[in-house]
């Protein structure tokens, strides 16, 4: 059996993307409540805390797909084809959709932060996998 740091920590995919939605929770918060003078250093922490979001959520979707295929492989299949699809048309979408879609699920807009968008290179890399 192969083992790696880090291994029975407890920290899961799952967990990533729990601890990225409360940081972005935390921010947008401190956003709301922030001055003129700080508001677009908090803006900018807003803007990067959904993009981890984002990324977080793709990758837990992926990690999905990556175990469903292994268990088809071994002969022990827990998902069926179609709701292997589901997973996949589900990533393709949250893919799509951008980091405006998790600002609008956090009930902030995209044009409330007044920063520009910088480029997600870490999620464009995660889309040819």
């Amino acid at each position: 059996m192969a083992q790696w740091a880090g291994m029975s920590t407890g920290r899961t995919q799952d967990g990533r993307v729990v601890e990225a939605e409360n940081s972005l929770r935390l921010a947008i918060a401190a956003l709301r409540g922030a001055d003129e003078a700080h508001r677009p250093a908090k803006a900018k922490n807003v803007k990067s805390l959904a993009e981890a979001v984002l990324s977080a959520r793709v990758r837990r979707l992926k990690a999905v797909l990556n175990k469903s295929s292994e268990q088809r492989m071994t002969g022990q299949e827990k998902h069926t084809p179609a709701e292997v699809s589901a997973q996949r048309r589900n990533l393709e979408e949250l893919q799509q959709s951008g980091v405006e879609s998790v600002l609008k699920e956090f009930g902030i807009a995209a044009t409330e932060l007044d920063v520009t968008a910088r480029s997600n290179t870490s999620l464009e890399r995660t889309r040819g996998r």
